[in-house]
């Protein structure tokens, strides 16, 4: 005949509450009175029954109290290293993940600032900075210029040398925009005057030589007696998809000598910033000339530290060094001032 053998496994919780049954019962017997037949029982039976009974009952409540907090201790384990490794953001919605991140900035604050009071901080330009991250920018921007003051034909001539690399890592559409305003020397049209006061001697794109850009003339209307200038030169051309775009341009136009302070303006966010201008002596005149700089950005750098990732290093009064040497936001810059000594 066959032996059939029946297992019963009981986990910690089926344990303990057969055990918590175990000992209400002995308490429960423990008020009975059992003298008849059993006179000892009032010597000592109850209070050992009522002691086993309560020893029972207070071990299966330890014992949950303990596997409860190894649970939870657990699952606090569980949950942050979900958070920092393998946090399912894809099944969230945006307005989730707003709230969500809303609730770290507002824990990070002092004195428990409310969501409302962080909008309306200085942290409402966060999401134009997280714009600025998913769009193209500078890996560098590089420039030298050197002035030439002709005061006897009022102009300041201007020999540029460009170069810097657009980083485009998400494939978004690419348009090179240049632009500058110029004097005209001859007094005829812009469309006769440019191809002598505007030469550009040098325009590559990652290496390959741009033979014949397409030049546009726009004339500047002499509806302000302020205006020094006759007309724009623009470049206008589609850099493409391309993850990465280096571009490097010569050219030389002139300024009419009366605009003494001219600046400069980044129109993407750039990661390092090398700009060289030189000034010299008027070759007609003797007259020698000097440049006063400043620069502006975004947020504050400390000049004088040795380590400042922001510098405006003069060299003498007629070259000067402008560096940043960390993220500046478009609109940041660096402002200069001509003059006669």
């Amino acid at each position: 005949m066959k032996k059939e053998h029946v297992q019963i496994k009981l986990g910690l919780k089926g344990t303990c509450l057969l055990l918590f049954v175990i000992g209400l019962l002995c308490i429960t017997l423990s008020f009975v009175n059992f003298s008849k037949p059993f006179p000892w029982w009032i010597a000592w039976g109850s209070s050992v029954a009522n002691t086993l009974g309560t020893t029972l009952i207070a071990s299966c409540v330890i014992s949950l109290i303990l596997e409860i907090s190894n649970i939870n201790s657990i699952f606090q384990k569980i949950l942050g290293n979900v958070l920092n490794d393998d946090f399912p953001l894809d099944a969230y919605s945006k307005e989730n993940l707003e709230q969500f991140k809303y609730r770290i900035c507002t824990n990070e604050c002092k004195q428990g600032m409310k969501k409302e009071q962080l909008i309306k901080s200085i942290y409402k330009y966060e999401r134009n900075l997280l714009e600025l991250a998913n769009g193209l920018y500078y890996d560098y921007h590089k420039a030298e210029y050197v002035i030439e003051p002709k005061e006897n034909e009022g102009i300041l001539k201007v020999n540029a040398k460009i170069e810097y690399k657009v980083i485009n890592k998400f494939g978004d559409e690419n348009n090179m925009r240049f632009k500058i305003k110029t004097y005209s020397v001859s007094g005829g049209s812009p469309k006769e005057d440019y191809e002598n006061n505007f030469i550009l001697s040098n325009f590559e794109i990652n290496g390959d030589k741009i033979r014949n850009p397409e030049i546009m003339i726009e004339e500047i209307p002499k509806e302000l007696d302020s205006n020094f200038y006759d007309y724009k030169v623009k470049i206008n051309r589609n850099l493409g998809k391309n993850k990465a775009v280096t571009v490097k341009m010569r050219y030389e136009y002139n300024m009419p000598i009366n605009d003494k302070i001219q600046s400069y303006k980044l129109t993407l966010p750039c990661k390092n910033l090398v700009h060289k201008i030189k000034i010299k002596k008027d070759q007609g005149t003797n007259n020698e000339w000097e440049i006063k700089t400043n620069g502006f950005t975004a947020f504050y750098y400390r000049q004088k530290e040795e380590d400042s990732k922001f510098k405006i290093e003069p060299s003498g009064s007629d070259f000067v060094r402008v560096s940043y040497e960390d993220w500046i936001i478009p609109g940041g810059g660096y402002i200069l001032f001509f003059d006669k000594k």
